[in-house]
């Protein structure tokens, strides 16, 4: 009798780790996703900002750019305001990872430099646990990406190949 106590308890200890073990699995994918899903949101407004970058920079140097309907483009200097951006990534990325996965949304290392050149998106947050580990309920985490303003895939490979040509002279 006492070895089949042993055997039972020894059973529902493998079966409490195991779960216990497959619980902190999923977690962990869970929260990466999440993190995947917050720099999915910054790369995405990179490139629609580069792209609108690029449109007002080609208005600035006198060309005449119009929509395919055939109406002119309305990009304006206050579309980059950096309030702005931050408002709209922090839209973005509390809808992207999903209500009470993250706190603490900082995105104060976002900018858009003076002169229009340089998109550096940021965002610190910290990603919440599902339960509560002794202290800790969350975890400190950091979603970044930088974009050259104006380089969509054809002006950054034209810029390129001007920079080897010049190399070589």
């Amino acid at each position: 009798v006492l070895l089949e106590a042993s055997l039972t308890t020894e059973a529902s200890w493998s079966l409490t780790v195991f779960l216990f073990a497959v619980i902190i699995l999923a977690m962990t994918m869970e929260m990466l996703d999440t993190q995947r899903k917050i720099q999915t949101v910054l790369e995405t407004t990179a490139r629609e900002l580069s792209q609108y970058a690029y449109i007002f920079y080609r208005r600035t140097e006198g060309e005449e750019l119009r929509d395919t309907d055939g109406t002119d483009s309305l990009v304006t200097a206050e579309l980059f305001a950096e309030g702005a951006v931050r408002a709209f990534l922090e839209v973005k990325i509390r809808e992207a990872a999903g209500r009470g996965r993250i706190s603490g949304l900082d995105l104060s290392g976002t900018e858009i430099t003076k002169n229009g050149e340089e998109i550096n998106l940021r965002a610190k947050y910290r990603l919440m646990l599902p339960f509560r580990v002794f202290v800790l309920d969350s975890v400190p985490a950091v979603s970044y990406t930088h974009l050259r303003a104006h380089e969509t895939g054809r002006n950054l490979v034209c810029r390129l190949l001007l920079e080897k040509k010049k190399k070589k002279k």
